[in-house]
């Protein structure tokens, strides 16, 4: 890919300067693309923001940004929205700065427009590479400037990979500060909107963990309307009210449109299934309580990380069994037995000497939880 190193000033940068939740976000008089398919929104916290203002009123090199040169004489940013949008939106005064530079002026923008410091910021040159070549290029080359600061993740090259009328509709749903995903499922789900979490959680219920291949039968269908994964996540969402009435912090991050697609069309007592969960989130047993709600379905122990008997026990119940597995009277070197809870923990039995007993891993396997 072909560069070329340019400059120009900030108030050459923000002329034009909008920002549409619909229509994106442009600048440079309306021929900068701010926040192409492969940017995300603006995820800078308040004191990365000020530094960026700080730096520029003080006379402080920024680093340098990349824009993608198109056919048309316009640019996609590459690299560098989160100082762009920085430096507009103190500009355009939606939020302002306290540092030594304003003391004698004020916090916002409009207070120092005018004065020495006003002129140079506006006057303040960035440094612009601007980058030439085809879309692999773009892509290619955005991973390996996409090395520090705020990193893509996994979902956001996806997104700029697989760009689609059906991802920007579905970017509406899932992707949003306020979102109606965040709104509707917050409770229920991990991560942050912004940084594309929510849309990469759903994608992967509806389509069993292969994420890439849905977002490109989206592309390749050319829909433009995203609201039949909308519809799903809220009938996962709403199966999961119906069962458990009672919203816990540990409900966040539990694979719900797995467990929706496989025991969603089974009767569950609601009033039950919350004794049972209360039930296991009080016992002592249990390490891992993440993993509470899935086992609720699977009965599977091995979804659960419980209290585990000392290996001094099971030597102590292994000399007392004969080195004979409790069940099938066969001899066992230790090493091949393992220790057994005779009333099931899931059942109220403890871990304790007294409810131990030593069975060969074939047998402890075929008890499961009777």
């Amino acid at each position: 890919m072909k560069t070329e190193l340019k400059k120009i000033t900030i108030r050459d940068l923000v002329k034009g300067y909008t920002d549409d939740q619909e229509k994106g976000v442009r600048a440079f008089s309306g021929k900068l693309n701010v926040r192409p398919p492969y940017q995300r929104e603006f995820v800078y916290n308040p004191k990365q923001r000020d530094e960026v203002i700080n730096s520029v009123m003080g006379g402080f090199p920024l680093n340098v940004m990349y824009w993608v040169a198109l056919d048309d004489g316009t640019f996609e940013l590459l690299d560098g929205q989160q100082r762009t949008i920085s430096i507009c939106q103190y500009l355009y005064n939606k939020y302002s700065v306290n540092n030594q530079y304003t003391d004698n002026y004020g916090k916002k923008y409009h207070l120092i427009e005018g004065t020495n410091l006003g002129d140079r910021v506006m006057n303040y040159e960035l440094f612009i590479y601007h980058c030439f070549g085809d879309a692999n290029d773009i892509i290619n080359w955005f991973r390996v400037i996409n090395t520090a600061g705020e990193k893509l993740n996994d979902q956001e090259i996806l997104n700029a990979v697989y760009n689609s009328k059906w991802l920007t509709s579905a970017k509406k749903w899932f992707s949003r500060m306020n979102c109606p995903a965040k709104n509707y499922g917050e409770d229920y789900l991990k991560g942050s909107c912004i940084r594309q979490d929510y849309l990469r959680t759903v994608i992967k219920w509806k389509s069993n963990n292969k994420i890439a291949e849905y977002m490109n039968d989206r592309k390749a269908d050319d829909s433009e309307n995203a609201e039949e994964i909308w519809k799903y996540f809220k009938e996962v969402i709403d199966w999961v009210r119906q069962t458990f009435t009672e919203v816990r912090s540990i409900m966040k991050g539990v694979e719900w449109g797995y467990l929706y697609e496989k025991y969603g069309h089974q009767y569950r007592n609601s009033e039950n299934a919350e004794r049972v969960i209360k039930a296991l989130i009080e016992n002592e047993n249990i390490k891992n309580s993440g993993r509470i709600y899935k086992y609720y379905f699977t009965k599977d122990k091995r979804d659960l990380q419980f209290r585990t008997f000392k290996k001094e026990e099971k030597l102590t119940a292994y000399e007392n069994q004969n080195k004979l597995c409790n069940h099938c009277k066969k001899k066992f070197k230790f090493e091949d037995m393992e220790g057994d809870h005779i009333v099931a923990w899931s059942k109220g039995g403890e871990t304790l000497s007294t409810n131990l007993q030593m069975l060969c891993k074939r047998c402890n396997g075929l008890k499961s939880n009777q």
